[in-house]
């Protein structure tokens, strides 16, 4: 096959056009981040340990906290969960 033949068949096909009406709207919707769609109001924190993260199970936005490997949460009071470091506890 001749190199004319085959490259008139590997042309990329012509561009579509894009309709004015979608050319002016913009890829990016932009909001106003002081007045989100959403309230969140914290309830009762669950928090439980997993790995070395505490995660609330409590309220509807779950959230967590990063402790590390050095630290435990050993139980909770009214002020939130009790955090102790392993030498606090003798584990090390």
């Amino acid at each position: 096959m001749p190199y004319e033949e085959l490259s008139e068949k590997l042309e990329t096909p012509p561009k579509q056009e894009i309709p004015k009406e979608q050319q002016d709207k913009p890829l990016f919707e932009e909001k106003d981040i002081k007045s989100p769609d959403f309230k969140f109001v914290p309830g009762n924190h669950l928090w439980k340990q997993q790995g070395y993260y505490i995660v609330c199970y409590g309220c509807e936005l779950e959230h967590a906290v990063w402790l590390g490997p050095d630290k435990l949460m050993v139980g909770v009071n009214d002020k939130g969960p009790i955090i102790k470091t392993r030498k606090e506890l003798g584990m090390v």
